[in-house]
């Protein structure tokens, strides 16, 4: 018998023949702390792949964004679009605002798409639960159901939008009205 194995069994059986009780309690204390981790591994990379596919089916897969507006975006899309193994681009623009319904405010981010263009990239109306992306013009929005819920607002009534544009116009002593605009759907992807 090599060394190795004879060590292995000295220290397994350290009397002989008998299993000890010390060695049966570290055996099983090995194989459930493998066990445990396996488990764990399992779920947590089932969790992360799910993470993962939610993202790339509300946002897409790669975005191409700049610190302030981009002049030429229909040149860009259409230069984005040329690169091998894209298969749609749209524009999208997004910033923070205040918004305003029955003295509760907000301050999301906001997302403004491109209607023609954005079921190319991701499918929305896989989200909306209540309203339609049909309905959705200049005038009107769409919001997440988590901040539906925080202003108390529902589908058909109208919100105040206030832009951080506006907050740099009263610097200069100009006064704008905020924008008031109507709720057409409610969305609610799954993840914040």
């Amino acid at each position: 018998m090599p060394w190795f194995l004879y060590l292995a069994f000295r220290q397994l059986f350290p009397t002989g023949k008998r299993f000890p009780f010390f060695t049966a309690i570290s055996v099983l204390g090995v194989a459930l702390g493998v066990a445990l981790l396996v488990v764990v591994m399992s779920v947590m990379g089932g969790f992360g792949y799910e993470i993962r596919r939610m993202i790339v089916e509300t946002e897409g897969e790669v975005q191409v964004k700049s610190a302030a507006l981009i002049p030429d975006a229909a040149g860009l899309i259409k230069q984005v679009e040329r690169v091998n193994g894209v298969a749609a681009a749209t524009p999208y623009a997004s910033g923070a605002l205040m918004i305003l319904h029955e003295g509760r405010p907000a301050f999301p981010m906001m997302r403004g798409i491109d209607l023609a263009t954005v079921e190319r990239v991701v499918d929305l109306g896989l989200y909306v639960r209540i309203g339609s992306l049909d309905e959705l013009d200049d005038d009107s929005v769409i919001l997440s159901s988590e901040l539906a819920r925080s202003i108390g607002i529902s589908v058909g009534q109208t919100l105040a939008v206030y832009s951080p544009l506006m907050m740099e116009r009263l610097r200069n002593d100009e006064v704008f009205l905020p924008r008031e605009v109507r709720v057409v759907g409610i969305l609610e992807i799954g993840h914040q």
